[in-house]
């Protein structure tokens, strides 16, 4: 492998900033070496930035996550010579810590140069599953840049990288994710912001589905897609006042709280759902039957939290 001084790099870098060459200055022994193994030089660059991050989150300093960028963009800057798992490593690691920083101050210098190196980091060429990581990453970008910049654009890039995300994925409980987060996108794009077309609500409808269809009955995240299913079927009747919409949500979830075993916690949360749900069809249709059912699923929560408690004789 070519020899590579990543100390040299960072010394002849004119955009170091002021804290990090007091960081360089303090630190030398941190640092690597011309003379040192270049594996053992790169180690050291990630170790260090590390422990800036990890100060960061502890004390909250921004200066420890600047510098900690700083770090991966030196490495970032000499990385064609090194091995690719290496270049892609720090792509990736430099990205997470701008949308961190992105979080925090909102520049949009940050997003773009992390939209930027996810994209570069598409180039390589390792396993599907890498792919799809680096696709979820960048939809995540786009939708924190939405966040601060309520660019719609911004939008239809993210769905843009679910869906290819999408037909390259083999995990059944990472496919069921991006099912659902994707289903999610597209009822936000469409109830709170107008940006959709009737086709997203349908759409949204049919990937919530198609993940609960592959995923296991007593799969953990089954109730995370079942709440967001029923909710998009709940906006879809505040839209439309079709019946049949709110319905469907009710039975969705009366269906899967019948499933369940009694004492699990995810039939306890489905039941408040089912609950809050009749109750909302009740406030808009104003059928006492609901309201009635609503009242059977909470003494029936009451119920179960009283044996939970052991407060029954």
């Amino acid at each position: 492998m070519s020899q590579v001084n990543l100390t040299t790099a960072v010394q002849n870098d004119e955009t170091t900033s002021a804290y990090h060459e007091e960081v360089v200055e303090s630190n030398n022994t941190d640092l690597p070496s011309g003379d040192s193994d270049d594996e053992n030089d790169i180690n050291d660059f990630y170790n260090r930035s590390h422990e800036l991050e990890t100060s960061y989150d502890l004390n909250g300093c921004m200066k420890d996550l600047d510098a900690a960028i700083d770090v991966f963009k030196y490495l970032e800057a000499c990385s064609s010579q090194l091995p690719e798992w290496h270049q892609r490593k720090i792509v990736l690691s430099t990205s997470h810590l701008l949308i961190k920083r992105y979080k925090e101050l909102h520049h949009e210098e940050d997003i773009n140069s992390a939209i930027s190196l996810y994209t570069k980091a598409l180039t390589y060429q390792p396993s599907s599953e890498y792919r799809v990581y680096v696709l979820q990453c960048l939809a995540d970008a786009y939708l924190f840049w939405f966040g601060v910049t309520r660019n719609a654009e911004a939008l239809n890039s993210s769905a843009q990288r679910y869906e290819e995300a999408l037909r390259l994925v083999s995990g059944v409980e990472t496919k069921a994710t991006l099912l659902n987060n994707f289903a999610a996108l597209l009822k936000y794009k469409y109830y709170r912001l107008g940006l959709g077309f009737e086709d997203d609500i349908e759409k949204s409808i049919n990937l919530c589905k198609e993940s609960l269809s592959i995923l296991p009955p007593n799969h953990g995240l089954r109730l995370t897609v079942l709440e967001n299913l029923s909710g998009i079927y709940r906006s879809k009747f505040e839209m439309h006042h079709h019946e049949d919409d709110v319905n469907a949500a009710i039975e969705l979830l009366a269906y899967e709280c019948n499933s369940m075993s009694s004492s699990t916690s995810s039939r306890v949360n489905l039941l408040e759902n089912l609950a809050t749900t009749l109750i909302f069809k009740y406030e808009h249709l104003g059928h006492m039957e609901d309201l009635n059912a609503a009242a059977s699923h909470y003494e029936e929560l009451l119920s179960l939290s009283t044996e939970k408690l052991g407060l029954l004789p």
